[in-house]
């Protein structure tokens, strides 16, 4: 059998042999041709460096992984995560006349809402949609047909909400109001919103 002693032949190897080297040095290296199998020599006795069962490990056992998961387990620890959206609107005509659309509980990354008043330009009908969040707050968003807040002669006003409502923030609800001038007898309402979020 070839055996290579010192220097920095056999790959870094201080010894590359089939039989134990004799009178090693601590430190020292020793890649055993006949099993294939790399040790140290610690000062006393020659230490394996080749790892090929999990219980050549020391200091740890198999119950200190965790078991592998299933394709099921896995997919439900790390979803997939996408985008869906969600979509609501409600008319509303008469004075008093309330509505509520719900919006499921959803954490909006983009929120959009549409208000519309319409009809008679004589008074100061107004449409009015309200955004509650989950915990508390809310944000009011309004038209009036001619004059107002929002107004204007196109009688809609679109809130993008971009940034303007509370982001992060769980909405519970968006209530729609109408109340509708007595000149106005033809007036009417509308309210919808669109929204998008992260799953």
């Amino acid at each position: 059998m070839v055996s290579i002693y010192g220097g920095s032949g056999g790959g870094g190897f201080d010894y590359v042999q089939d039989p134990q080297p004799q009178d090693p040095q601590e430190g020292e290296e020793w890649y055993d041709t006949g099993s294939d199998s790399a040790f140290v020599y610690d000062g006393s006795a020659w230490v394996e460096q080749t790892i090929t069962d999990h219980s050549k490990l020391s200091g740890i056992s198999s119950s200190d992984h965790h078991s592998r998961y299933t394709d099921a387990e896995a997919a439900a620890a790390a979803p997939v995560a996408g985008i869906r959206g969600g979509f609501d609107s409600t008319n509303v005509s008469g004075d008093g006349d309330t509505a509520t659309l719900s919006i499921g509980n959803a954490v909006p990354w983009r929120l959009y809402i549409f208000v519309n008043s319409g009809g008679s330009y004589n008074g100061e009908t107004r449409t009015t949609a309200t955004l509650y969040y989950e915990n508390g707050g809310s944000n009011s968003y309004y038209v009036n047909i001619l004059g107002g807040q929002m107004g204007s002669s196109s009688n809609t006003y679109t809130a993008p909400m971009w940034g303007e409502f509370e982001q992060g923030k769980r909405i519970d609800r968006i209530e729609c109001s109408f109340t509708q001038d007595p000149s106005d007898s033809d007036a009417y309402g509308s309210v919808e919103f669109h929204y998008l979020e992260w799953f």
